[in-house]
């Protein structure tokens, strides 16, 4: 009798735990998704939304957008393109050709806000273990 309490108890305990970082898994996806639109640009704000998966588990933050790498990455340009519209090679005064930046520089909205997010979520879950 007492082996079946012990097991009623520790599946309770599972269960309240799992139910307590799922919610802290959630909660922590939707704050990432709000912070990641606050420093995405303008076009990118309305395409960031958190996925939670089965259970909680998996969480993720996603940008829905062609343009969502690009913006928080940068682009890598085509030189051989470029040069047609003129945005890679320019004339100097002395008449030589300056080579121009190849490439984009991103402006990171995703990575950010993980790395803001992330220490909230191991103190939510450290505190939920301590329990």
């Amino acid at each position: 009798m007492e082996t079946n309490n012990l097991t009623t108890a520790l599946q309770s305990y599972f269960d309240r735990v799992r139910n307590k970082i799922q919610d802290a898994v959630s909660e922590t996806a939707a704050a990432m998704a709000e912070s990641a639109a606050k420093k995405a640009p303008h076009h990118l704000k309305g395409h960031i939304t958190p996925v939670i998966g089965h259970k909680g588990f998996p969480a993720k933050v996603s940008a829905v957008s062609p343009q969502a790498a690009i913006a928080e990455y940068g682009a890598v340009h085509n030189p051989v393109e470029d040069m047609h519209r003129n945005t890679v090679h320019h004339l100097h005064a002395e008449g030589r050709a300056r080579h121009g930046s190849n490439s984009a520089a991103g402006k990171p909205y995703l990575n950010p806000s993980f790395e803001e997010q992330m220490p909230r979520l191991l103190d939510k879950l450290q505190a939920i273990l301590s329990e």
